[in-house]
């Protein structure tokens, strides 16, 4: 009998009406966006357990937090450092990082404003962060505003917390900072429209750029079967 092959489109559409397609994984490359360049399901595993062990210290707490929320979010590192909340939980409108894990970015690249949005797996880390801020601060501006991480870090401090962390990870190679965006909208793509995902991403609608980045990647990791990252991200600390 002659074997049927599908293409990832093919896939991706069956996978979107609600088909399982236990087909052979199959590296796929489409432009500068591969299987290569994000975190795969078993390093996600890697990473969020490990992280939920080293965030029960206090000298891991906040750069374990910046990894959830980079993974959680897509956001640039030039965008998290402007991210801002409320110390006043009935002010949290004027905040950058709402209560209920919207996530508003201020002049971002191109000098657009979006609004992004935390995965459901971080929401409940990143309100208890939140919590722990607003107790742990004590002096704060005028307007009650601040910085997420209690202070407004560097990129380049971003960038070593984020290396620092995946040094700490068994098995998970060191892949830059951005490829927890690439990792984000590939993995979100499974179960967001791409059309949702351009505007959570400040891409233009009418631009094709996430189709040609992302495509092909998104219709692979239709092939792997079950998800095992969500249920380790979504865990609380114990």
């Amino acid at each position: 009998m002659e074997t049927i092959r599908l293409t990832p489109e093919i896939a991706q559409a069956l996978v979107g009406l609600g088909y399982e397609i236990p087909v052979k994984k199959k590296r796929v490359i489409v432009h500068n966006v591969t299987l290569d360049s994000r975190f795969t399901d078993d390093e996600l595993v890697g990473i969020y357990s490990t992280i939920g062990q080293l965030e029960k210290s206090p000298k891991w707490r906040l750069k374990c937090m910046l990894v959830r929320f980079a993974l959680g979010t897509g956001l640039r590192e030039s965008e998290i450092t402007r991210v801002r909340f409320s110390m006043d939980a009935g002010k949290d409108r004027e905040a950058d990082a709402h209560w209920n894990g919207v996530v508003t970015v201020r002049n971002g690249k191109g000098g657009k404003s979006r609004d992004a949005c935390c995965i459901p797996e971080l929401l409940p880390h990143y309100q208890a962060f939140i919590t722990e801020q607003r107790a742990r601060i004590t002096e704060a501006p005028k307007d009650g505003l601040v910085p997420l991480f209690g202070k407004e870090y560097d990129r380049t401090t971003l960038w070593r917390w984020w290396k620092k962390v995946l040094a700490q990870c068994p098995e998970v190679r060191s892949l830059d900072f951005h490829a927890a965006r690439r990792t984000y909208f590939s993995w979100e793509a499974l179960r967001l429209p791409v059309s949702t995902l351009k505007g959570l991403g400040g891409h233009s609608q009418s631009s094709d750029t996430f189709e040609k980045h992302y495509n092909g990647v998104i219709a692979e990791l239709a092939y792997g079967g079950e998800i095992k990252w969500r249920k380790v991200a979504l865990r609380s600390r114990s």
